[in-house]
């Protein structure tokens, strides 16, 4: 059964009525409360509306009584009904239904599609919101993409410039390994440990070995005559031992004022172990407790032992530099610095200087008679190019082997430095071969021979010799697999400068076909002046014919 529905007649609340029964009996309005009298409501005639509140009092009148609203029709007044009354006809369609003529079942339908709609609605403005943040998202992860594009754009250069380091980086590494694996020693580079600050010339050896009984060591000090016995003198002075009992030595100069004697400090380790006892008064030195560590001090240096094996020995004035670098090296040149990382301590000899130095402090450096041998070998080393040397060699059974690092100074390439000093080698073989035939005549006949051999000598060095790149220094090492090769040059090298020093060089050799010397005016005087023949390699029956003329 349809409901009646009934309207408050104070409030316009609607009051639904399920049972017909029920009409003619009073109800209380739940809104405001009125005792309202269940009873059907009489037709409204719109035509009795007040036309200046609605405009549309001619339209056609529209049945209000409560057979024409339904339950499910919201709740209104009848001026409410009225106005509806003069809406459009657009106004009281909706999805297709009248709203005022439709019957129960279209409002029904109305109300579904409504829920319908706002179901739908709802689904829209939701899938609008995720959408919404999809995009947001695609925008947010995309913008840091679009952005390292954009800097890798900008940045590209770079990237190329840092594949290109990364590269010869990797070639440095392999070339600088390849080096490597033909060293004849693979030892610790040298430490300027128990030094005092400013060291400057450096000279690291292994006098045990170089000065060994019977070895090939002693055969090339040997060779190098004045200057191998200079060295063995000087180096046990300093040290305070015979040569042959150490095992390595440390010597650094620590130049002062330009004409002052350069100050000397060592770092001795010895073969076998002394007793404390025994070394100090070896160095005939006070101990001193006022530092932390064993320090024993003479007239004029300070000793200070680590150990029964190594001691180190320094100017008194600078015992405290000496205790400070007992774990960390003093300072020193940056060149000294960053080339000494680069040497092997277990090589025979090693020699680090700057050239600039050198020739400042030549004339306390070396004697005077060595200055002109001391001026054309620092020729070799150009201080424009050159910030600084480190010249190391090592002898085996069959094998010489050689080794010079030069630093290159800031305005050149380290491949143009190594490809100039690759030249000035291989120019030197010439160099001395013109210097002996035009300025040099030895007397003896063994000199001669020696002297005159040098420069092929130098030119199997020279072929013999191959560079390569570091970083901020360049390398130049030469390898001959021959057990006389180091005495050989030894010997070819002093006997030349002890030939160059006799040798005027302002004059020149006599030339071809004019004798140095007067002969003797009779025939028997000339026979009796011994002559140089060498018959090596000759038939015994040609020397006897040549005797005979």
């Amino acid at each position: 059964m349809t409901s009646l529905l009934i309207p408050c007649p104070k409030c316009g609340k609607i009051l639904q009525l399920r049972d017909r029964r029920m009409l003619g009996r009073k109800r209380r309005c739940p809104k405001c409360e009125q005792s309202v009298v269940l009873k059907e409501s009489d037709k409204v005639d719109l035509e009795t509306v007040d036309a200046s509140t609605h405009s549309c009092a001619s339209e056609p009148t529209v049945d209000t009584s409560n057979k024409c609203l339904p339950a499910n029709t919201p709740a209104q007044t009848a001026p409410d009904i009225a106005k509806v009354a003069c809406t459009r006809s657009s106004e009281v369609e909706y999805a297709g239904v009248n709203l005022l003529t439709a019957p129960a079942s279209g409002i029904e339908q109305l109300n579904e599609l409504r829920r319908k709609n706002t179901k739908r609605r709802n689904m829209s403005i939701g899938a609008g919101a995720i959408t919404a943040l999809a995009v947001a998202g695609v925008i947010l992860g995309v913008q840091p993409f679009l952005s390292s594009r954009q800097s890798n754009s900008r940045t590209n250069q770079p990237e190329k410039l840092d594949e290109k380091q990364s590269s010869e980086m990797k070639s440095l590494e392999a070339s600088t390994q390849r080096f490597n694996s033909t060293s004849p020693t693979k030892g610790a580079p040298i430490q300027l440990l128990y030094v005092p600050g400013g060291a400057r010339f450096i000279f690291n050896t292994r006098p045990a070995e170089l000065w060994k009984a019977n070895s090939l060591g002693q055969e090339v000090c040997h060779c190098l005559g004045p200057l191998g016995n200079w060295a063995k003198n000087k180096l046990q002075e300093i040290c305070r031992h015979h040569p042959a009992q150490i095992d390595e030595a440390l010597i650094c100069l620590i130049p002062g004022e330009k004409d002052a004697a350069p100050e000397v400090s060592a770092v001795v380790h010895l073969i076998e172990e002394t007793q404390m006892d025994q070394l100090v008064q070896e160095l005939q030195a006070i101990r001193s407790d006022a530092y932390d560590h064993p320090v024993y001090l003479s007239e004029q240096y300070a000793y200070l032992i680590k150990d029964s094996r190594t001691f180190a020995i320094g100017p008194r004035h600078r015992v405290q530099e000496m205790v400070d670098a007992v774990v960390r090296p003093n300072y020193t040149s940056s060149g000294i610095e960053e080339l000494i990382n680069h040497t092997d301590r277990d090589r025979h000899l090693t020699i680090i200087f700057e050239p600039i130095d050198a020739r400042k402090f030549q004339e306390v450096l070396v004697e005077r008679e060595v200055w002109p041998f001391w001026g054309k070998f620092l020729d070799r080393f150009d201080d424009t190019q050159i910030e600084t040397v480190a010249w190391s060699m090592h002898l085996e059974k069959k094998r010489f082997f050689s080794e010079i690092l030069l630093r290159n100074t800031t305005n050149t390439q380290p491949a143009q430095l190594q490809r100039d000093m690759k030249q000035t080698i291989n120019e030197l073989p010439a160099e001395l071969l013109k210097a002996i035939k035009t300025k040099m005549q030895p007397n003896e006949f063994g000199r001669r021979k020696i002297i005159g051999r040098f420069p092929a000598m130098m030119k199997v060095f020279s072929l013999a010799t191959i560079g390569e790149n570091g970083n901020r220094y360049a390398r130049l090492v030469t390898s001959l697999d021959t057990d006389r090769a180091a005495p050989n040059l030894a010997i070819g090298a002093m006997l030349t400068w002890e030939e160059s020093r006799r040798t005027d060089s302002g004059s020149n050799r006599p030339a071809p076909g004019k004798s140095a010397k007067q002969l003797p005016q009779r025939i028997i005087n000339r026979l009796k002046i011994k002559i140089d023949i060498d018959f090596n390699r000759t038939p015994l029956q040609e020397a006897f014919a040549y005797n005979g003329k």
